[in-house]
């Protein structure tokens, strides 16, 4: 045997990995994308769970299933983690930021007003 794992149940991998994790699964569902917890419950239901859902989740809970689905490893393609909604550590931060954000907005604005006005007579 060459010690790769057959017929793996992925329901009952899904759910093992959300255990494991800790998070709620309310938490969870919203964070992969789907309504409620029923989404959950059905997947985790289901032996032959589709690998795209699998790795929605294992995604969000940074899991990593290539030691559990090795020949899928090469097709992975690691996205950076990109964190828009940044923090500022102070409130001198947070006006910094501000002023950054409605600047662009004035100018933004103020490329739509031109463009408007130009719409307007021709």
């Amino acid at each position: 045997m060459t010690g790769r794992k057959k017929n793996i149940d992925r329901g009952k991998l899904l759910k093992s990995i959300v255990e494991d994790s800790g998070v709620s699964i309310n938490s969870l569902v919203k964070k992969v994308g789907y309504k409620d917890r029923a989404s959950y419950y059905a997947h985790i239901a289901k032996p032959n769970l589709s690998l795209e859902i699998l790795f929605a989740y294992a995604k969000v809970l940074k899991y990593d299933l290539r030691g559990e689905f090795p020949v899928v490893a090469q097709f992975l393609i690691e996205e950076p983690t990109i964190n828009y909604a940044t923090t500022p550590a102070t409130l001198a931060d947070a006006l910094i930021l501000l002023e950054k954000w409605k600047e662009k907005y004035y100018v933004l604005l103020e490329k739509y007003t031109t463009l408007m006005e130009k719409t307007k007579q021709d």
